[in-house]
């Protein structure tokens, strides 16, 4: 990017960078947050506890359904040394962001040489980012194979300079990237063109590693057909479509859902919403052409506009897919960075008042943006409070049943969301919401079973504050 000049951190600034994973950590424990929340989070525990059972001797070996394996493989694994696969998945998670953190800290280059420079922007754009920050602290594949994609491209640029020997590196990595996360394909999909395209002098080199790269796509070609990798190919594919991008209302197996903004619109919060990246807007004046002259630059950017195309043409908006591609606009966004700092010493600004301000907005939003997450784990571990203390034997509901699967083992959880039902056991209990199922679930499965459900007759149990409902079949 930049020209190259040697430079060293202080041991104080290295720690610096670790404290607000260690303090967002802490704080999550201190309330009671386990990292789960949400339908794929406890998928994730649930698949790494059924590999480390499948190691033991006990149970089948678990095939991919919709997730891939490698982020629960690794997180059972790694739970081995601490006695838990929860403990396990969340610190992969946690490590994962510091990797990002301490492989774009090593990518960038300041021509003047300035380490506290480059600390302050992996602090704020990386590390303080209270989307990826959040993220980091819950049982999800996306931090882990933003880690593995940030690494992809890094030895892509070092190979592309001439580091021969890092091709293969980088294609192991964008590898293992598709075994974390498959909606890494568009991000990668530029750096497979760049290691295939490769060095002149790497001719033999791009050469093996084209065909690696072939039999690891037909592999994944008779995956797909073959359906153990169907969950991209019949779900975010079967689903693209360019009309999405102009819309604002959706529909998908998650129902209807509308938004303020068409989709289009919504992915460019990508470059200056402060959830992903608070600097962004104030370094927008400051981005210049020539930031995209050179090759890194414009393999980052391919990645980011591959990328949002590509999640513009789905049906729903979700700030955690879009976070995938952050990285790549940290990357960006650096000279911007470097121009603003010049500017700013220019004209005397106090640059440690403002950074400190900074830091503590972030601080602020980060909470905010955690706090539906808590509520959510909470709601969660409430209403499976309730189904265990009424020694229910099944369990009919939406929006909860991996939740149960997770708290209520005992429990036979049966989904509304799959298909329509023609009868209901007597005597089990229901757990919906059904305000949501009249709105985003209407004329689909959940919204029908539920509708079968009060035909055949329900007694109320609870009914929430929060619209949840609690009821046993006549």
């Amino acid at each position: 990017m930049m020209a190259t000049v040697k430079r060293s951190y202080p041991v104080g600034s290295t720690l610096a960078l670790i404290i607000p994973i260690v303090v967002a950590l802490s704080w999550s424990c201190l309330v009671g947050y386990e990292g789960l929340s949400g339908q794929d989070a406890h998928d994730y525990y649930h698949i790494a506890n059924a590999w480390k059972a499948w190691w033991k001797g006990g149970g089948v070996r678990p095939v991919m359904i919709e997730h891939p394996h490698g982020y629960p493989i690794t997180g059972a694994l790694l739970g081995t040394l601490f006695g838990s696969s929860l403990i396990g998945l969340r610190l992969l998670s946690a490590l994962s962001m510091l990797a990002i953190a301490f492989l774009l800290r090593g990518y960038f280059k300041n021509p003047d040489g300035a380490a506290a420079d480059i600390n302050t922007f992996v602090l704020t754009a990386v590390l303080l980012s209270p989307f990826l920050l959040r993220y980091a602290l819950m049982v999800m594949s996306d931090v882990p194979a933003m880690a593995l994609v940030v690494g992809t491209y890094i030895c892509t640029v070092r190979w592309l300079q001439g580091s021969l020997g890092l091709g293969f590196l980088a294609t192991f990595l964008l590898l293992l990237s598709l075994g974390f996360r498959l909606a890494t394909v568009p991000l990668l999909a530029p750096m497979v063109l760049a290691l295939v395209h490769g060095p002149l002098k790497a001719r033999r080199e791009r050469w093996m590693i084209f065909t690696l790269l072939t039999a690891a796509a037909g592999l994944f070609v008779f995956m797909t057909m073959g359906g153990s990798g169907g969950a991209f190919v019949d779900g975010p594919l079967a689903d693209w479509s360019p009309m999405n991008l102009f819309s604002r209302e959706l529909h998908s197996d998650d129902g209807t859902l509308v938004y303020p903004f068409p989709n289009i619109v919504y992915v460019l919060c990508l470059f200056v919403h402060p959830g992903f990246i608070p600097l962004g807007i104030l370094l927008i004046p400051f981005v210049r052409l020539t930031d995209f002259a050179k090759v890194p630059a414009r393999l980052a950017l391919a990645a980011v506009l591959c990328y949002i195309i590509f999640i513009a043409g789905l049906p729903f908006q979700n700030d955690r897919v879009l976070l995938l591609a952050q990285p790549f606009v940290v990357v960006l966004y650096y000279p911007a960075f470097l121009r603003a700092m010049h500017w700013a010493r220019l004209r005397m600004f106090p640059i440690r008042w403002v950074s400190g301000s900074l830091i503590a907005m972030q601080a602020a939003l980060f909470s905010r943006a955690m706090m539906p997450f808590f509520e959510q784990a909470r709601l969660e571990r409430e209403l499976a409070s309730v189904v265990s203390e009424a020694h229910a034997r099944i369990v009919y509901t939406h929006g909860m049943g991996a939740a149960f699967v997770t708290y209520c083992p005992e429990v036979v959880v049966i989904e509304l969301w799959y298909e329509r039902l023609k009868m209901f056991e007597r005597g089990a209990l229901v757990v919906v919401n059904p305000e949501d199922l009249k709105g985003q679930w209407k004329d689909e499965p959940p919204s029908w079973n539920w509708e079968g459900l009060q035909a055949q007759g329900v007694e109320v149990v609870q009914e929430r504050p929060d619209g949840w409902l609690v009821a046993r079949v006549r």
